[in-house]
């Protein structure tokens, strides 16, 4: 691996660690009742924006889908999202997959 796919794998985990971080509160809202699992796509650009987030698959609960869609937009603006230093990139396209209820280990997968 370049040292460039080295800081952008580092990035992308850094990320996925945040949004499961953050939607943690949402997760524990689901904990006692059934499995559920949605996916979201975003963009990500050079400025730290989240933009276009929307639900790709949805789970069996309404709740669920516009929690984890809140804390991706939550995003918006964290330092966690400024590109590694002499990043051409100007935007990246991300999906994260949430999971809740009774599943254990519940982490995004980005």
């Amino acid at each position: 691996q370049s040292d460039t796919q080295k800081v952008w794998k580092l990035w992308h985990q850094q990320v996925a660690i945040e949004l499961y971080r953050r939607s943690e509160q949402v997760r524990q809202k689901f904990l006692a009742g059934p499995q559920l699992a949605c996916q979201i796509s975003y963009k990500v650009t050079i400025d730290g924006e989240i933009e276009n987030a929307r639900i790709l698959r949805k789970s069996k609960n309404i709740l669920f889908d516009s929690g984890v869609l809140e804390v991706v937009n939550s995003m918006k603006g964290s330092s966690i999202l400024k590109f590694p230093s002499g990043s051409t990139i100007t935007s990246v396209e991300k999906t994260s997959c949430f999971t809740g209820g009774q599943i254990r280990n519940a982490i995004p997968c980005t």
